[in-house]
């Protein structure tokens, strides 16, 4: 019975979303996440239509951050967490980048990364249901990292192209 009940918990482990900030993406509530942090308001996500919270994050010991934000669908489970950081260099030439980078690497999956010797920088981690995407653009003074559930990223990606298309068709009529 006892190696059941660790099989179990072990397997409960590795499908289990990455929880950062304490908060496991997927899973967490607006109400667990006004319970650990203070939070203001930022409205509904266009995206995901739910709300939108900014984390006071002067109580964060995490270097180089600037600002949190916590995205949740419209039944109030946390989807996303996006989080930016001061950055200074570029491309290999930026320890902001490296510092999380090297953490990332030690807890996630790399997928893909895009480290040039000058230039935009990337990396794609993945965890369960969950993408981690570290990016540090050349002419930026900022690099996110933001974790959020493939399927919202999906339903993201496929309501902007939409977006688009549908800007482009207002515009060719105009011509």
């Amino acid at each position: 019975m006892l190696k059941l009940l660790l099989l179990l918990f072990m397997i409960s482990c590795v499908w289990a979303d990455p929880a950062p900030l304490g908060l496991e993406v997927g899973k967490a509530t607006i109400k667990e996440a006004k319970e650990r942090y203070r939070l203001t308001p930022l409205g509904i996500n266009k995206y995901t239509q739910g709300e939108m919270y900014e984390v006071d994050i002067s109580k964060f010991d995490m270097k180089y951050i600037r600002n949190c934000v916590l995205s949740f669908d419209k039944d109030g489970k946390l989807v996303a967490v996006a989080m930016s950081f001061s950055k200074n260099g570029s491309g290999r030439n930026t320890p902001e980048f490296e510092y999380y980078y090297k953490l990332l690497r030690e807890k996630y999956d790399l997928v893909e990364s895009r480290i040039p010797f000058v230039g935009d920088t990337y990396a794609k981690f993945v965890d369960g249901g969950t993408e981690i995407l570290l990016d540090a653009p050349h002419l930026s003074f900022t690099m996110t990292l933001t974790y959020i559930k493939k399927d919202t990223l999906k339903s993201i990606k496929e309501q902007m192209q939409k977006e688009r298309m549908e800007e482009r068709q207002k515009s060719k009529q105009k011509l």
